[in-house]
């Protein structure tokens, strides 16, 4: 029988006044089970320390995958700004080349001889328009990085040229303002110019001018100060008007229902001089329009800029 003093007793009274019940349990057993029950709160509380610590990371985790959504979207609208900015310079830059052209001056180091005409659709309110959609995934910051140099770059160089553009056409405004450089007449460019297949005799043949369609009857505006050379008739041109911009320039109009002009007149540019039409050998309403420097057809294009 064991030694009471080697145990414990335990005596629980469900009531006050209820007879108690009493056990006893072995001091030995009752150490076992006091280690286990510290071990149990133990291993609770490293479970729950665990779990607020998973739930710290699980947390960050998240805010870490918010800033970088965050951050590629900005990457992207940064990249788009980019994107345009691109564009923007490289307009300068075309409109850079055809002052040049206008004033004699040597291109831009970075030209490539190209004054920036593209495209086969015109509006018929100006030039002909290029454009191009899309998306793209954004670039790792470095090649954002590298990006916003180069465009730093262009920009420095873009403002040098104009600089020296500015300092060069501050003596050349009479010249400037006889310079044909605005569309004669809201149409729409239906040829250019160069070589191309004669409409009339099926042969290849050289197309001094550009044609711009339009209807019967729309006003052709002077593209620049000048005076009257010639109102004429060709029989394959039809009605002409021919202007004296001074500098060695000349235009000519033609294939015209009307002119509004005399010989001898001097005009200014946006004044209207005749109206489209389809005289001489032509497939229907437009205007002829031609450039002449130093007595050789060049191509208008290289001359309007809006």
């Amino acid at each position: 029988m064991a030694d009471p003093q080697d145990a414990y007793t335990i005596v629980i009274f469900p009531k006050p006044t209820a007879k108690g019940y009493q056990f006893r349990i072995a001091k030995q057993r009752a150490k076992q089970l006091g280690i286990a029950a510290a071990a149990l709160v133990v291993v609770f509380s490293l479970a729950a320390l665990h779990y607020v610590v998973m739930l710290g990371h699980a947390w960050e985790l998240r805010t870490l995958r918010l800033k970088s959504t965050t951050q590629e979207q900005e990457l992207a609208r940064y990249q788009e700004l980019a994107n345009d900015l691109k564009g923007q310079l490289e307009r300068l830059r075309e409109f850079d080349v055809k002052l040049r052209v206008m004033t004699n001056l040597n291109p831009p180091p970075d030209a490539d001889g190209k004054a920036g005409i593209g495209g086969t659709e015109a509006t018929p309110d100006g030039p002909p328009l290029d454009g191009k959609g899309g998306t793209e995934e954004a670039p790792p910051v470095t090649e954002l990085e590298a990006s916003l140099v180069s465009l730093q770059s262009d920009a420095a160089r873009q403002e040098a040229s104009f600089s020296e553009l500015i300092s060069s056409l501050r003596g050349r405004m009479t010249q400037w303002a006889s310079t044909p450089s605005i569309w004669p007449v809201h149409g729409w460019y239906s040829s250019g110019f160069g070589r191309r297949l004669s409409p009339f005799t099926g042969t290849i043949m050289m197309h001094k001018g550009i044609d711009l369609a339009a209807y019967a009857g729309t006003p052709i505006v002077a593209p620049a100060d000048g005076r009257v050379e010639a109102v004429d008739h060709d029989s394959g041109l039809g009605r002409v008007v021919v202007i004296d911009h001074g500098y060695g320039v000349k235009t000519l109009y033609a294939h015209l229902l009307r002119t509004y002009v005399s010989t001898g007149m001097r005009i200014k540019r946006g004044e209207t001089i005749a109206a489209v039409g389809n005289s001489g050998l032509s497939t229907g309403p437009h205007l002829h329009y031609e450039i002449h420097v130093n007595g050789q057809a060049v191509d208008p294009l290289q001359y309007i800029i809006n």
